[in-house]
């Protein structure tokens, strides 16, 4: 359906998942009828003009945010390189919000740089009602707390997203999650009244599918 509007999508900034230039991904958004199209690169927001200025040539309104590496703590995350740093999808709704998310880069890929660009809930305080966050793919905090059979911390950290984000969260669905994994997130969701996305997390050889309006509950 043209109303659908892809939310996370990977440009060629993604290095080893997005393969899609900007403009190529402005063009397959104009050829499928959508409107809007977001861009949320990997720990970057290197695309951020080249995406506008795509946009902007195929009339199609750019949404800037990216899929930052969250922890909830930087002090409290492991040593070890390899440790998982959780996605986290975060939008701009407007200027202040996209320069928000531009020091927040900015200091990820700085004092807080640690072989991830990373980010903690400390970072996201200054951020509500600037911008719209989703609450990550199955890399997510919230997805791994479910995985990992902590239904009670999950819905903690769910509670705290929405004490913060307001109507401004939103949890995330995907078809490549196992189906388990979706119906306890559209659980969790509809106990504490947050609506639910759908997202594809495409590095844009799926975004010429067409796909089912975005699912709020």
């Amino acid at each position: 359906m043209t109303d659908f509007v892809h939310l996370h999508v990977h440009s060629e900034y993604s290095l080893l998942d997005g393969m899609s230039r900007p403009l190529e991904i402005a063009e397959i958004v104009k050829a499928n009828g959508q409107s809007a199209c977001a861009i949320t690169d990997h720990g970057t927001m290197a695309g951020t003009l080249q995406f506008q200025d795509a946009c902007v040539k195929n009339g199609v309104k750019p949404i800037f945010g990216c899929e930052f590496y969250y922890v909830p703590s930087l002090v409290a995350d492991s040593d070890d390189k390899k440790s998982e740093r959780f996605h986290l999808i975060i939008h701009a709704k407007n200027q202040v919000g996209l320069h928000k998310l531009f020091r927040l880069m900015q200091r990820s890929w700085g004092s807080s740089f640690y072989h991830k660009p990373r980010i903690e809930w400390a970072d996201l305080q200054d951020l509500a009602g600037d911008v719209t966050v989703l609450s990550g793919c199955m890399g997510s905090y919230l997805s791994k707390l479910i995985l990992g059979g902590d239904e009670s911390k999950a819905e903690q950290t769910a509670r705290e997203f929405k004490s913060l984000f307001g109507s401004d969260y939103y949890i995330e669905l995907q078809p490549w999650n196992d189906v388990a994994l979706n119906n306890s997130l559209l659980s969790l969701g509809d106990s504490l009244g947050i609506k639910a996305v759908g997202t594809i997390d495409c590095p844009v050889s799926y975004t010429h599918l067409t796909l089912p309006t975005n699912r709020e509950v």
